[in-house]
């Protein structure tokens, strides 16, 4: 192989490395972002049946102190 054989070569495997990375950063990031969208469900489950408890206990308190 000559030199200049040998340079296409280590160009070509070193923009390959570059796209792998590329695509592996935009697939974190992905991840992150359903990580994030899953959380931010979760949060929002949690203070829904929140919500929904003290209304159920307020309910019970007042039926209690006016029967």
């Amino acid at each position: 192989m000559d030199l200049r054989n040998a340079w296409q070569v280590t160009l070509i495997e070193q923009q390959s490395r570059q796209s792998s990375a590329s695509h592996h950063g935009a697939f974190l990031q992905q991840v992150r972002a359903r990580q994030r969208l899953r959380q931010a469900q979760s949060a929002r489950l949690r203070l829904a049946a929140w919500a929904a408890f003290l209304a159920w206990l307020l309910a019970g308190i007042q039926s209690v102190i006016r029967p």
